[in-house]
Formats: structure tokens, C-alpha cells, sequence
């Protein structure tokens, strides 16, 4: 992170299908719940691996983000070069 945080963010990872349905899911606080983002330090790398056994990915999407357990509010991301802002971001099996 590049400054403290003050609150625990859990992660939700999708699988989407090509109708945008979710095929599978995991939501948890990061490095397997482990490592709460209020741990953090700036400028700290942290790796937060998520592993979907048993799941054809081929031609699934992948979205990712960060919310609140406790609201359910999601963080806002910027996603670039278009500088929209998203509560997600997803990568497709075509992203370059």
C-alpha cells in the first residue's frame, strides 16, 4: 500500500461465465485470512494467491476487487488508461 489502512478489506475474486453469471467465487481477507490490510505497511508487497480446483477457466472472465465485510461496500478502483472508475476490475481470456 502506498499509506496505512485503517480498515479490513476482505477480497472477492469472480469467475464469470460469457453472460456475466458467476460459475464460482472466493471472498476473504487477504493471504488466507491471515493478513489483515490494517497490518499493512506502506510499501509493502503483499501476494494473495486464490487457486479454483476442478474449474475449466478457457473462457472465463475474472473479477476482482475489495469491499467492507462488515457493509459490503466496495472500494473504488481506477481502472487506465481510461481513468473510468469501477468497483471491479475484470480481465478476460482475450486481455492482452
Amino acid at each position: 500500500p502506498l499509506e496505512i489502512i485503517e480498515q479490513d478489506y476482505a477480497v472477492f475474486v469472480h469467475l464469470l461465465d460469457a453472460n456475466n453469471t458467476i460459475v464460482t467465487q472466493q471472498d476473504a481477507m487477504p493471504v488466507g485470512n491471515t493478513y489483515p490490510t490494517s497490518l499493512w505497511q506502506p510499501g509493502e508487497f503483499i501476494i494473495d494467491e486464490y487457486y479454483f480446483p476442478n474449474v475449466d477457466a478457457t473462457d472465463l472472465t475474472i473479477e476482482l476487487g475489495w469491499y467492507l465485510q462488515s457493509t459490503g461496500y466496495r472500494l473504488s478502483l481506477t481502472v487506465l488508461p481510461s481513468g473510468q472508475i469501477e468497483d471491479s476490475l475484470e480481465i478476460s481470456p482475450n486481455w492482452p
